[in-house]
């Protein structure tokens, strides 16, 4: 008697998906916490792209919205992007057993894509503040 075979991923895989999922938690805690320092800030004196994150994060999360934007205004664009980008190498661990081959899925190609132009623009807006623009730099 034959039987067809199993589409379901092993068991295996989603446990691995869980460790992927674990991983993204614990790698952003210390930003989440507010025990992270950035680095580039410390060493130049100068703030990098994504200062403000953190502050602007926690802002939010208190529910003080326009100031969050005004400290970051990539904030939500950038929580959300990174969220896509974590569910994408979740949900291909638990298909393939690794989260390395995200971009092979739709998903995960627009997931990158979406986080590579949040990035671009991050920085377009680091070079307008730093020439006085939108307020000027964001306090480090």
């Amino acid at each position: 008697m034959t039987t067809a075979a199993s589409t379901e991923p092993p068991r295996q895989h989603f446990l691995r998906g869980a460790g992927v999922a674990l991983v993204w938690v614990v790698g952003m805690l210390p930003a989440a916490l507010g025990i992270q320092r950035c680095t580039f800030a410390a060493l130049f004196h100068h703030p990098c792209p994504g200062c403000g994150l953190s502050r602007a994060a926690h802002l939010l999360l208190q529910g003080h919205v326009a100031d969050s934007l005004r400290m970051q205004p990539f904030v939500v664009p950038l929580l959300v992007a990174h969220a896509c980008v974590a569910l994408a190498t979740v949900r291909t661990t638990v298909l393939e057993g690794a989260p390395w081959m995200f971009f092979r899925h739709r998903f995960g190609r627009v997931a990158l894509y979406f986080l590579g132009a949040v990035y671009v623009a991050m920085i377009v807006l680091w070079i307008l503040r730093a020439f006085g623009l939108f307020g000027g730099s964001v306090p480090v």
